[in-house]
This record gives C-alpha cells, sequence and structure tokens, in this order.
C-alpha cells in the first residue's frame, strides 16, 4: 500500500507535560476541559471521515495518581537546568491535575472505534539532544510506557521524540519500538544559506510539503520523517491575504496528489493543543481530499508493517 502512497497523521499528545522543564516559546494556555473538547472534536472528526491517526501519548498521562517523585525511574542530570526531573510534577491525581494524567484520554482513544494507533512520546517528556541526557535515561523512559501501556492492553511500537529531538535510535530499537518519526526534509533547508528565505519562498509559492518514504536505521527500526506540520505559517500575513485556501493546506493537497501517483508518504503533525477553528477545517479538508483521491490514511505502524 505504501509504494502506491499513503498518509500518515500523527498527534504529539503531553498536555503540560510539553512545557515541562524547560522554557518554550509557546505558554499553556489551556485548561484540563479545553484539551479534552479537542481531542475528543479530532477523535469525531477521524470516526466520520473513517481514519485513523498515531496519537504519541506522554506516559505520566497513563497514570491515575502519582507522588510526584518517581523514585524508580532514572532522571536526566541536564547541565542548564537547576533541581530535580521532577519538581514541577505536582503529584497527586487526576481530580486534582488534569494536565498531568489523561487516562481518560488515552481510554476514549483506545475505544474509538477506529484503529488508532497509540504510540510513545517518552513517559516525562524528555529532550534528548540536550547536554545532560543518556541513552540509559532515554531507553528506561520508553520502557516504562511500553510497560504502562501493557497494563491498559497497548501495544507501543512507535515513538515521537519531544520537540523531534532525535537521538539514541540504536537504545531505542533495543525496547521493541520500530518506528520513530524523524524531522522533515525541510528542515535542512533552514540550516543552509538564507534558509529561512528558501523556506518561505516554497510557503508562499505553494509547493508540495516533502513526500517521504521509511527509512531503515538500525536493527529492526525505521525513521518515518515528518513531511509538514499543520499549523505551518512562516508568515506574513499578507501572504495568505485573497487566497481561497491557505497555502499549508495547498501545499498538502500537492503531496497527497504526489503520494498517489508515485508512492511514498505524506506525513503530517500536531499537538493537540495547538488546533483552532481554522486548522481543524484545514485538517478536514486535507483529509477529504485523501479520501476523495482514494489515498489511504494509515498509522506509522502500518506503515512499517507494508515495508518489513
Amino acid at each position: 500500500m505504501v509504494g502506491r502512497g499513503a498518509m500518515v497523521i500523527s498527534l504529539d499528545t503531553e498536555l503540560k507535560w510539553g512545557y515541562h522543564g524547560f522554557p518554550t516559546r509557546k505558554t499553556w494556555e489551556s485548561s484540563g476541559e479545553e484539551i479534552r473538547r479537542k481531542v475528543s472534536r479530532l477523535l469525531d472528526m477521524f470516526s466520520e471521515l473513517d481514519v485513523p491517526a498515531t496519537w504519541a501519548i506522554v506516559g505520566h498521562l497513563f497514570l491515575d495518581s502519582c507522588n510526584g517523585e518517581h523514585e524508580n525511574m532514572p532522571k536526566p542530570e541536564y547541565k542548564n537546568r537547576s533541581g530535580d526531573w521532577y519538581d514541577e510534577d505536582p503529584g497527586g491525581d487526576f481530580d486534582e491535575s488534569s494536565c498531568y494524567f489523561a487516562p481518560d484520554i488515552v481510554d476514549r482513544i483506545h475505544s474509538s472505534n477506529q484503529s488508532h494507533e497509540i504510540g510513545s512520546h517518552t513517559f516525562s517528556h524528555i529532550l534528548c539532544q540536550e547536554d545532560g541526557i543518556s541513552a540509559g535515561v532515554v531507553k528506561e523512559e520508553i520502557q516504562a510506557c511500553i510497560e504502562i501501556a501493557r497494563r491498559k492492553g497497548i501495544e507501543i511500537s512507535s515513538l515521537v521524540f519531544p520537540r523531534n529531538q532525535v537521538n539514541f535510535i540504536d537504545e531505542v530499537g533495543e525496547t521493541g519500538i520500530v518506528a520513530y518519526r524523524g524531522v522533515s526534509p525541510e528542515e535542512s533547508l533552514r540550516d543552509k544559506r538564507f534558509g529561512r528565505y528558501r523556506s518561505f519562498l516554497r510557503y508562499i509559492r505553494r509547493k508540495s510539503a516533502p513526500v517521504v518514504k521509511p527509512v531503515k536505521r538500525g536493527q529492526g527500526i525505521w525513521e518515518i520523517p515528518a513531511s509538514q506540520y499543520l499549523q505551518e505559517d512562516p508568515g506574513p500575513k499578507v501572504a495568505n491575504w485573497g487566497r481561497r485556501r491557505h497555502p499549508r493546506v495547498t501545499r498538502a493537497m500537492k503531496s497527497i496528489r504526489k503520494a498517489k501517483q508515485a508512492g511514498g508518504v505524506y506525513h503530517v503533525w500536531s499537538h493537540p493543543q495547538d488546533f483552532t477553528e481554522e486548522s481543524f477545517q484545514d485538517l478536514n479538508n486535507i483529509i477529504e481530499y485523501a479520501n476523495n483521491i482514494s489515498l489511504p490514511v494509515i498509522t506509522m505502524r502500518e506503515v512499517i508493517n507494508q515495508y518489513r
């Protein structure tokens, strides 16, 4: 099926863990209720359009409660932050801290009428390229996710690295993970001279997002690069004026046509908390287009099952 083309949707599901430990360019502005409404809306959309997604979930969200200390978990010793890694974990339970615990979200995804995949986003959203992280900590974090998920009858076989900081691939493969999301090939443009300018030109010219293919990176583990972050908008806003559809949607549709015609994968990703009315509609339109031209929408696990 992948040889004839496919679309993959991966969603980094982290709630407040996505803001844990290190500063971000964004601030947490969602309530526990708001993020749950967005997850429910995504699940309803996927059911209506009859497509699955890969939900990369922070392992701590599987828990009903904890003491906030996690004595049995190895902890990263980052050079550019002080204190214990779990200092910001409030502990308690779901009723007290619904942005740190989300077994209800896990259960809702797992019990959906679609065959969604639940993958790992590490146990505590560790950053895997920062100074002070170790392969041992990464491996233990993923193993903890796998064990917690199995208690719910969920088998984890894919990984999304927090903030797309890919590292320690061999050790990750030793845990049984068979697929991880890699960075988009377009990222390499940003590292070159005038890279941001080149990226912006591709955007305003509505060049297709990259159509990718899985790449075997180690013993039994495959990289599925990203094609496009759904909410990409390198601005300025004037670039979107007078357009019938947002440039990112046009880029996605061109990629979907390429995947259908020549094979490969169009891999779009986002975070549930990033969705707005506009991006809900954008994703709906993108999926509808894939359905209309009969491009299968499958999970990361299914991509690798078909490649191996």
